[in-house]
């Protein structure tokens, strides 16, 4: 349903969380009774700057089901991931306040590099994304995504969360059928540090998609600082950041900070920037000190602007100077 709205809405339209400082544990036996191979993980990695106060530290081995983990986890752990690769057949759902840590972003961008200082999670398989989040107050870090399968995800939310953060993830969805890389979902998030890497060989792709639909009950933002985006549509239409909103009460907001956003050319419309709505004007972008580059072909646009929404240029880098709608350039940033 929701892949029915984007493309419809596309037709018709044609910082980080506070945290408490993390308690260092010796490794000992988890919860599920397995016991922690020596030097599977670093110490190292666990830094303060994800952890909620009173959570047990959990370390999920390569021969783990990380959703098993999840599922016996309970609100405020956290999971640390190893080095290696985990393969999944099934969307990993978290419903819980949680904390998922990895041992490091495996440093790819657009092909999955052999994971030897990093976490990598894997799959093949058709409609499979990476991580569901449909609970507020998840983190989600240090690791990296690589789905193949046909119409796949990187990371998903459900609406009317708070609390998201996801940090040092290198995403990469290339596959047939629309491809979707980062999507929050009527929720406030902050989005630091990423790679994402995009592609759908005869169908639609999406990098970040932020959108605000009827069913939310608040105002959301998305914060995005330091995150770099490749998305390639070859026989779709592409976009980089889309910001939407179809809903007549509460505002979206899509904050972008030093971010590089790159649409390269297809056969259909490719869209670095998209600020867009339906009935309303209520959607808002701010970009400042960031690069953003569409496609340069007919019908392709580096920014995008419908309806009367707000973008707000600051300090950045309109590769092709190609906009479709009025932006505000500003040299100071604005909430």
């Amino acid at each position: 349903m929701k892949t029915i709205f984007r493309l419809a809405l596309l037709f018709c339209l044609a910082v980080a969380a506070l945290a408490q400082p993390i308690q260092r544990t010796p490794y000992t036996t988890n919860i599920l009774g397995q016991v922690i191979p020596a030097g599977l993980f670093t110490d190292m990695n666990i830094t303060d700057d994800v952890e909620f106060s009173g959570g047990n530290i959990t370390y999920v081995p390569l021969t783990g089901d990380i959703q098993t983990y999840v599922n016996a986890a309970v609100a405020g752990d956290t999971l640390v991931l190893a080095s290696g690769t985990y393969a999944i057949t099934a969307p990993i759902t978290i419903a819980k306040q949680l904390n998922i840590r990895g041992q490091g972003s495996a440093g790819f961008t657009t092909a999955p590099a052999t994971a030897q200082h990093g976490t990598l999670i894997n799959s093949a398989t058709a409609a499979v994304t990476g991580f569901v989040v449909n609970n507020s107050n998840v983190r989600i870090g240090d690791l990296s995504l690589n789905l193949t399968g046909a119409g796949s995800a990187g990371i998903t939310t459900t609406n009317n969360l708070f609390g998201l953060v996801f940090y040092n993830i290198d995403v990469i969805v290339n596959c047939t059928g629309v491809a979707q890389g980062i999507t929050i979902n009527g929720s406030d998030a902050i989005l630091r540090d990423m790679t994402f890497y995009v592609t759908s060989s005869d169908s639609v792709a999406y990098g970040v998609w932020a959108y605000n639909d009827n069913t939310c009950i608040s105002n959301n933002v998305v914060d995005v600082f330091g995150v770099t985006g490749t998305v390639l549509g070859s026989l779709g239409t592409a976009y980089g950041f889309t910001v939407a909103n179809i809903n007549d009460d509460n505002t979206i907001t899509l904050n972008l900070f030093n971010t590089v956003d790159r649409v390269l050319d297809g056969t259909a419309a490719d869209i670095g920037l998209a600020v867009l709505s339906t009935t309303t004007t209520n959607a808002f972008c701010n970009a400042y000190m960031s690069t953003i580059q569409g496609g340069g072909g007919a019908g392709d646009y580096d920014v995008l602007i419908n309806a009367g929404n707000v973008c707000n240029l600051g300090g950045s880098v309109v590769e092709g100077n190609s906009i479709s709608g009025t932006p505000t350039y500003r040299a100071t940033m604005v909430a």
